[in-house]
């Protein structure tokens, strides 16, 4: 389709509905009743709004149009399926440089973790993972919708006891979810 005939059919469209809920505001009000039509089917589009009373006045709109307007077609709408990623407060570190992930996908599609990074620390290897619809395959991490379980990344370097460190954790379709988790002893 033309993008210069979806243009002129959406100004169309807005221009007789912003006329249309005037005249309906202002006959809601007792100063005027309304009788709007539009016609769509070829060109021009006119758009029409009457008002009778106290005065009847006559608003039209007319768009003229180049191409056929009955090529338009419609696609059906579908919602797009997103990962969420949560990540509950039992999520801990150690000192010996292993992370402890506690993680949920809240969304309707897979979460695929490829990277998990200590911020300040270096980037932490996923040795495991095990969950009800959480799997590890070629250093990743599948978390299915609705799924929950644990990750353990594990970071070349001891940590501090008792700092809280920032978790940035990478996923396949391009989200990074930051987190904090503590250093326990």
């Amino acid at each position: 389709m033309n993008k210069a005939v979806l243009i002129v059919l959406v100004i169309a469209t807005a221009v007789a509905v912003v006329g249309g809920v005037v005249w309906w505001e202002l006959g809601r009000r007792g100063v005027a009743s309304t009788t709007s039509t539009t016609t769509a089917n070829t060109a021009p589009i006119t758009t029409t709004a009457v008002s009778t009373a106290p005065y009847t006045t006559t608003a039209t709109s007319t768009v003229t149009a180049t191409a056929p307007l009955n090529t338009l077609t419609t696609t059906p709408w579908v919602q797009e399926a997103m990962e969420s990623l949560e990540l509950y407060p039992d999520s801990r570190a150690y000192p010996n440089g292993t992370l402890v992930l506690h993680i949920a996908n809240r969304g309707s599609a897979p979460a695929v973790i490829y990277k998990v990074e200590v911020v300040g620390e270096g980037e932490a290897q996923i040795l495991s993972a095990t969950g009800r619809g959480v799997t590890l395959s070629g250093g990743e991490v599948r978390v299915d919708p609705g799924g929950e379980g644990y990750a353990w990344p594990q970071l070349d370097k001891t940590l501090i006891q008792y700092r809280v460190h920032a978790v940035k954790v990478y996923t396949r379709a391009g989200n990074v979810y930051m987190f904090t988790i503590q250093c326990i002893p």
